[in-house]
């Protein structure tokens, strides 16, 4: 049985923990502290941005997948044909 790989997802996941980790790191070196506040502001903001970029991330995933099944029907074809 063969395995299918699907981009999307592993793009989405990697999208939005990068993002969150980059936009975390800045949220907590312009705050100089870490705190209540700071982090209820660290979530009301992170969480919206992660969610865009992780959209981002699944719709360039795809994009990819659907590009792969083209050229593996190519394929399939040309082995036919020969």
């Amino acid at each position: 049985m063969e395995e299918k790989n699907y981009y999307a997802k592993n793009i989405c996941g990697i999208a939005f923990l990068l993002s969150a980790i980059v936009y975390g790191t800045i949220i907590f070196v312009k705050a100089e502290q870490i705190d209540f506040y700071t982090c209820l502001f660290f979530f009301k903001t992170i969480l919206p941005y992660c969610i865009v970029i992780a959209w981002l991330g699944y719709l360039i995933g795809k994009i990819i997948d659907s590009s792969m099944k083209k050229g593996t029907k190519r394929e399939q074809k040309g082995k036919r044909n020969k």
